[in-house]
């Protein structure tokens, strides 16, 4: 299994992960119906998505929808309470927060409000934790960062101020607004244009570009040059806790790939980062192991196939609770 990192612990954020994500590439169908991604394609259809006109009302309400028809059920595993009116009373409260309706300047792009949807339908469907899903390893943007561009302001450039967390649209790439400050200083927001490197292209980040290399395009940022490069074969060298080594590999503490540990081997154990094959974790005896189910007795995140213990027991994940209720 791969190093599993949580969203919130990336440095360079965008401003929406805090209620959005899933596995959507920048690059439009040309028929509209889906996002391209490196692992399939997440379809409009997912979301019941009607392929009709689309305006501010239309994209909450089916926002609302994807959210609160789906997580109920994520609750009820764990035993909490779901109320759907408070459910979507909520839903609505963050989105006059974070998505201020269209006016001068400022409008809805379509396909990727769509596209945000279907993401989020899928998290929840899932009862989907902020991390990287088993034999997925997806960028930064592909993960949380689609619902972030769901607004369009013409006068918001790459290297610019948002303006209400929205940025003017750009080709090509995804402009986005995203966090560059420091957070215990203040959140400092700019938009940057999110792009997929290609092998030899810059993966470094600049005031107007965020280009990122994509796993599934059997690339990994190399530090040195600051370009995307050929994943790591086993035995090659790397850098510990970056994703640069290629399937069923994992980079050790010498720095070198080796390939995945199987369950019942020893291993060391870390937070945020697994050793192990087949699924498993390295639990607290040094082991790999399999996760441990909802409602199981936990020590650590990593333990639970959730990723998320809470005090002593592995619960959904804390996005997902938000919207339940008491025990």
């Amino acid at each position: 299994m791969r190093r599993m990192v949580p969203v919130a612990t990336v440095a360079i954020a965008l401003v929406a992960f805090s209620d959005c994500g899933g596995n959507v590439d920048s690059r439009q169908a040309s028929d509209g119906g889906a996002f391209e991604t490196g692992n399939g394609e997440v379809s409009l259809d997912e979301a019941d998505v009607d392929s009709g006109a689309w305006g501010d009302e239309e994209f909450r309400a089916v926002y609302e929808s994807a959210v609160c028809d789906h997580v109920g059920r994520c609750c009820g595993d764990v035993g909490r309470s779901f109320d759907r009116s408070a459910c979507g009373e909520r839903v609505r409260s963050y989105l006059r927060d974070v998505y201020p309706p269209s006016g001068p300047h400022r409008t809805l792009d379509v396909e990727l409000a769509k596209a945000c949807v279907a993401a989020r339908t899928r998290f929840f469907d899932d009862c989907g934790p902020y991390v990287q899903r088993l034999g997925e390893r997806r960028t930064m943007f592909e993960i949380d960062g689609i619902c972030a561009a769901v607004y369009r302001d013409d006068r918001a450039l790459p290297g610019g101020a948002c303006i209400d967390g929205a940025c003017a649209a750009v080709s090509p790439g995804v402009n986005a607004c995203q966090v560059t400050g420091d957070f215990d200083a203040g959140k400092v927001t700019s938009c940057r244009a999110w792009l997929r490197a290609k092998k030899g292209e810059s993966c470094g980040v600049s005031a107007t570009e965020f280009p990122e290399c994509a796993f599934a395009d059997g690339l990994r940022c190399d530090a040195v040059t600051a370009t995307c490069q050929p994943l790591v074969p086993a035995g090659g060298a790397c850098q510990l806790y970056k994703d640069e080594c290629v399937g069923a590999a994992y980079c050790d503490d010498s720095g070198v790939c080796v390939p995945e540990v199987p369950l019942g081997a020893e291993c060391k154990v870390a937070e945020y980062w697994s050793a192990c094959a087949d699924g498993g974790r390295c639990d607290s005896t040094g082991h790999c192991s399999l996760a441990l189910p909802l409602l199981a007795h936990c020590s650590a995140n990593i333990e639970c196939a959730s990723w998320h213990c809470e005090v002593t027991q592995c619960t959904q994940a804390a996005e997902v609770l938000t919207y339940c209720g008491a025990p």
